[in-house]
């Protein structure tokens, strides 16, 4: 289904009102299109908003947001906040790892586990409200066995089954060759679903040469990969992950906004005029956006306007995947999509 022009309400329908969409266009009865999303990187995501901070104090946040994250579980509850089916699939173990299964059971997120031995970890952000500075503390992502690896896979494979996109996001973790991401992708569309990938490092490269269905990557990261000068426009970095991916390449350039291309097409950018103060897990919700739209067959500039509207919205409030429908409403018909010579595009 295409749209002539820019009716922003029916546009924004599909992805808000699932049913009507699925009988205007003629979607196989069992319903919305089904989603499966792997963390490579499971953990438990705190947000805390804090007045005034103060090195070497102690502070009492006002606010604290506690959520089962990793970039494919923020990817599954923006996609379940959206009303799509969603599925969640990770390796998680400890004490954390049975938090997030609460957490997860909490909000009605659907989690996959595959148990993990050692405990999954934990990722901090903290804002200071009276300067909007985000100082965050990762955790390096839970090293796992072969084991537990060749677990994830054949659970990613069996679910896959049911599945119309794959979406594989985070960090390899620690222990595990770059390759073992081609394992996974494999496994995930063994039985013809289409593949996403958000992950970067070696396994990056090694995902390159398995042509997935969509890579999303930074500038940055995307020019290290393909050997070009950091300071390299955005739009030319796309153009070529697009070739050299063979298929659909999003790269994401910070507040410059963002670029997409199908290999037969030409590069397209996105940004919004409106910034958020909690930017966490806003490329994720981008990632859960453009596959939303392409999971019904939309332009990659419908879901590239689509997905930086979703991103925009997640940033207006704290917590990854957490946000207000109305704003994303707001938000689509100020999101515009240009040509590399600046032309609107519908």
């Amino acid at each position: 289904m295409t749209i002539d022009g820019p009716n922003w309400e029916s546009f924004l329908e599909p992805y808000l009102h699932i049913g009507a969409f699925l009988a205007s266009a003629k979607i196989s009865s069992w319903g919305a299109p089904m989603i499966l999303n792997v963390s490579l990187s499971p953990s438990i995501d705190r947000t805390l908003l804090v007045s005034d901070v103060k090195l070497g104090t102690i502070h009492r946040p006002t606010t604290v947001v506690e959520v089962a994250g990793g970039k494919g579980f923020n990817v599954a509850r923006c996609l379940m906040r959206l009303g799509y089916q969603a599925q969640a699939i990770g390796i998680l173990g400890g004490p954390n790892g049975q938090t997030i299964k609460e957490l997860a059971r909490f909000e009605g997120l659907n989690i996959l586990e595959v148990p993990g031995s050692l405990n999954t970890r934990v990722c901090t952000s903290i804002m200071d409200m009276s300067t909007g500075a985000l100082t965050e503390f990762y955790e390096l992502a839970t090293p796992v066995t072969d084991s537990e690896w060749d677990q994830l896979c054949e659970k990613v494979r069996c679910h896959s089954r049911s599945a119309d996109w794959v979406t594989i996001s985070g960090a390899l973790p620690a222990g595990l060759p770059s390759v073992a991401i081609l394992q996974l992708i494999e496994a995930a569309r063994e039985f013809g679903a289409e593949v996403a990938i958000d992950t970067h490092g070696a396994s990056l490269q090694a995902a390159l040469g398995a042509g997935p269905s969509l890579m999303k990557v930074n500038r940055l990261e995307a020019a290290s990969l393909l050997s070009l000068q950091e300071n390299v426009v955005a739009s030319d970095v796309c153009e070529q992950l697009a070739r050299a991916v063979g298929t659909t390449a999003v790269v994401t350039d910070g507040e410059a906004g963002a670029w997409a291309m199908r290999v037969d097409q030409k590069a397209l950018h996105v940004n919004s005029a409106r910034r958020g103060r909690y930017p966490v897990g806003s490329g994720d919700c981008f990632l859960a956006g453009f596959v939303a739209a392409r999971s019904h067959d939309r332009s990659i500039s419908e879901s590239l306007r689509f997905a930086a509207a979703t991103a925009t919205a997640n940033a207006q409030v704290p917590g990854p995947g957490i946000f207000d429908l109305q704003d994303l409403e707001t938000l689509l018909p100020e999101t515009v999509v240009t040509t590399l010579d600046g032309h609107l595009k519908p």
